[in-house]
């Protein structure tokens, strides 16, 4: 039949188009990496067309433990492509997205998958357009994951109403968090103080707290140190 055949020609043809990879630069930093090592990407100019390779070579054939996609140009749209990877992925520990543009639709995307997940401890998603939107689908996560020991928010659009949020669900509802970077959101205001000192006095895991950079007053950041006395061995960043 003619047509069926020119059908599976297109298809072929559409098939052959995608797998013709143009991003060199990518490619031959990638090469460079073997089985079950870090993998750093940053600043390759890595594009939502690139996950799809990334997600392949990286996650699925290397099996790395790290891998780092800081300040390059992924949106919701990839990471929607690297969540559905780690699905059942158990190797991957470290996750750096720092410095892309994945707003709070693509760390939904991401929450979805890792809200079970057992094996990422460190994950990295400051400088990425996030609001108080993203602060409610992370506190998900953090209410029954297990495994996140290190979260990095720094540099969003979070505010004083995420804090408080966040702060509820470390204080009530997570024993693993051990650190937190909130530093330069600078939408966190005095408004803030009562939540952060709750999470400082009873956010028992927490062992590294940094809050540099935000919008406190003096009067603001010498609360937040009283509050540090009851817990001298917390490393608490406000500058």
């Amino acid at each position: 039949n003619k047509t069926v055949s020119t059908i599976n020609n297109n298809n072929q043809n559409i098939h052959n188009i995608t797998n013709q990879y143009k991003n060199t630069i990518l490619q031959r930093s990638m090469q460079k990496y073997g089985s079950h090592t870090n993998i750093h990407l940053d600043s390759q100019n890595v594009t939502d067309q690139d996950m799809e390779f990334v997600v392949r070579e990286a996650i699925i054939k290397n099996r790395c433990p790290g891998l780092s996609l800081a300040s390059n140009n992924i949106t919701a749209a990839g990471i929607w492509i690297l969540a559905q990877a780690l699905i059942n992925n158990c190797s991957l520990k470290t996750l750096i997205l720092h410095g892309n543009q994945i707003g709070d639709e693509g760390l939904s995307f991401l929450v979805n998958v890792l809200i079970n997940n057992k094996t990422i401890i460190q994950l990295n998603i400051g400088n990425n357009n996030l609001t108080d939107e993203s602060v409610k689908y992370l506190v998900q996560m953090i209410k029954t994951n297990k495994s996140l020991t290190n979260l990095w928010l720094c540099k969003n659009k979070i505010s004083n109403i995420g804090v408080q949020i966040l702060a509820d669900a470390i204080v009530n509802h997570n024993k693993t968090l051990r650190f937190l970077s909130l530093n330069e959101n600078i939408l966190l205001t005095d408004g803030s103080i009562d939540s952060l000192i709750q999470m400082i006095k009873y956010g028992r895991s927490l062992v590294y707290l940094y809050l540099s950079y935000c919008n406190f007053s003096p009067t603001g950041k010498e609360r937040l140190e009283q509050a540090h006395q009851s817990r001298p061995h917390l490393k608490l960043d406000i500058r």
